[in-house]
């Protein structure tokens, strides 16, 4: 029975066994037992965000090493985040990945930020901090037309001015049309583009 040391990288080594005058050498190649997890990401931006609308994006975890590595855990931080995703501690074999969830929700008007923290035994890295960003903003306001003067009484041949004001909107332009239930066309009176 012979035991071999890890190693810390590939080496190449030779082992020799003996009984009495008769030797027997074997080459062997001795792999590093590499613990390794990989991040796509280092911070996560959801930019504007409509508040009460939830926003997801996603972190892919990946075990890039020779052997397996553990996630023992992933914690977040940050008013109006939240994470879903595998239960841990996590043992990912070589290649074999895992995805979280990250889902921002702002319930105010602002910007927003905070940390996703995931802990392993990687060799490098054992501790990773993800930063997270975001903004709330207000949902958009539906147009409103106003007419004033909302009811008017003239006679055949009078002019009457209306005024309308626009909010909710950036295009301030009206169209005007003048028509009736028991009129139609110009017999229902005309009105210009400014309301007259």
């Amino acid at each position: 029975t012979a035991t071999v040391a890890s190693v810390a990288t590939a080496q190449a080594v030779t082992m020799t066994a003996s009984a009495g005058s008769v030797f027997k050498s074997f080459p062997l190649q001795l792999n590093a037992a590499i613990l390794a997890l990989s991040i796509n990401a280092t911070s996560v931006a959801f930019g504007d965000v409509v508040v009460n609308t939830p926003a997801t994006q996603s972190v892919t975890l990946t075990s890039t090493g020779t052997v397996p590595v553990t996630v023992n855990g992933a914690t977040l931080t940050g008013a109006g985040f939240t994470l879903s995703g595998p239960a841990f501690p996590a043992t990912l074999n070589p290649g074999q990945l895992a995805t979280l969830y990250i889902q921002f929700n702002p319930l105010a008007v602002g910007a927003a930020t905070g940390q996703l923290t995931i802990t392993s035994n990687s060799s490098t890295n054992g501790t990773a901090v993800i930063g997270l960003s975001g903004k709330g903003t207000a949902p958009p306001q539906a147009a409103v037309v106003a007419v004033t003067p909302t009811t008017a009484s003239t006679t055949a041949g009078a002019n009457q001015q209306f005024a309308a004001s626009v909010t909710g909107t950036s295009n301030t332009a009206v169209t005007w049309k003048a028509s009736g239930t028991d009129c139609s066309g110009a017999s229902c009176g005309t009105i210009s583009s400014s309301g007259l």
